[in-house]
């Protein structure tokens, strides 16, 4: 579902030539593709395993014990499909559940970009406006949640994250004025880069040389895109 995510890199890029009429070069499509390729390559490094690797116990299993887990599967399988229906079922649920959402940020990443450079209204006016309308839907679910208490649960940590959020918006609000929505896709790109670069030295996750890789191929995709 990581992988997929990524896509809003290239429905922002389609969305931006529908909607703004934004007029992209061929070399740029070529970099934005190559950019796209990739994340993915290090989103996919990255990710956590499904499954840790056995006990050496495990791994002396016979061929006879194998085979007889494998019956064992095929015929639950074979009991009128519930369990493996219900898994494809969710999966593909799944699936377009995060392609939407993947599509809807784009389209509000390229909408909010529009409306900042097509209104009077400033970029600070326009957060205090958002800001607004987001007060208006969860002031109401924090009061229902916990009456009379609507910080029930925060803590300096809490606070801090959200002074970091709000901080986030303001620079993303920035980028989409003075820029575009394209430049902010490429440098959320290289804050992929920056978060697995902290991953393994703070937390000890991987670092191979697929990562290391597809991080050179990204900063090389942002530059043949500036310079197109």
């Amino acid at each position: 579902f990581t992988l997929i995510q990524q896509t809003k890199i290239l429905f922002t890029a389609v969305l931006s030539r529908l909607l703004l009429q934004r007029l992209l070069s061929l070399a740029r499509w070529r970099a934005i593709l190559t950019l796209f390729l990739s994340v993915l390559i290090i989103c996919h490094q990255t990710q956590p395993q499904a499954a840790c690797a056995p006990p050496p116990r495990e791994t002396l299993a016979t061929a006879e014990h194998m085979q007889q887990a494998e019956d064992m599967r095929e015929a639950v399988a074979g009991e009128g499909g519930g369990p493996t229906e219900r898994a494809w079922h969710d999966y593909v649920v799944g699936v377009s559940a995060v392609t939407l959402e993947a599509m809807l940020s784009g389209l509000s990443n390229v909408y909010f970009e529009r409306v900042l450079k097509s209104t009077a209204l400033s970029l600070w006016e326009r957060n205090v406006q958002l800001a607004g309308y987001s007060l208006l839907i969860y002031v109401p679910m924090a009061q229902h949640a916990h009456p009379g208490d609507m910080l029930h649960g925060w803590s300096g940590v809490t606070v801090v994250v959200a002074c970091l959020g709000a901080l986030g918006g303001i620079l993303i609000g920035l980028v989409l004025k003075y820029c575009d929505s394209i430049i902010k896709n490429l440098a959320l790109s290289t804050a992929i880069i920056t978060t697995a670069t902290l991953d393994h030295f703070v937390f000890h996750g991987p670092m191979n040389l697929p990562i290391i890789a597809a991080a050179g191929s990204v900063l090389i995709s942002i530059i043949n895109y500036t310079d197109a």
